[in-house]
């Protein structure tokens, strides 16, 4: 009796893991890693906006800057890796160097829209 209890059990929950990524997230979101990220319509250009680095298309633009408390809103394709050439940033922007807390989470310096630069959080 327990073991076609058990086998009944299997049946069950196997079934339900066969879900396909389509269907993991409501209307307009897509599955990326582990969670439903906003579908957004890009050029992957400077500015546009982005959920992975590979929405970013242009040859120099080839980050999305996300802000990490908040990894299901989109972020913007940005240079990364400005200190090296502060020249990489367009005039618009300002390299932007987090503090150390940050890059120990792999949060790269990057070009910053100078509406949105923070002196407190950025140097550069």
């Amino acid at each position: 009796m327990h073991i076609r209890i058990l086998l009944v059990v299997l049946l069950i929950l196997g079934s339900g893991c066969g879900i396909d990524d389509e269907e993991r997230c409501k209307e307009g979101y897509e599955f990326v890693g582990e969670t439903c990220l906003e579908i957004v319509d890009t050029e992957g250009g400077l500015g546009d906006p982005c959920n992975v680095d590979e929405e970013c298309l242009d040859e120099e633009v080839d980050f999305c800057a996300k802000d990490p408390t908040q990894p299901d809103v989109p972020g913007v394709c940005t240079v990364k890796d400005c200190l090296v050439d502060p020249d990489n940033c367009p005039g618009e922007y300002k390299c932007c160097n987090l503090p150390q807390q940050y890059n120990d989470f792999g949060f790269p310096d990057f070009c910053m829209p100078l509406e949105a630069f923070d002196a407190q959080t950025c140097s550069g």
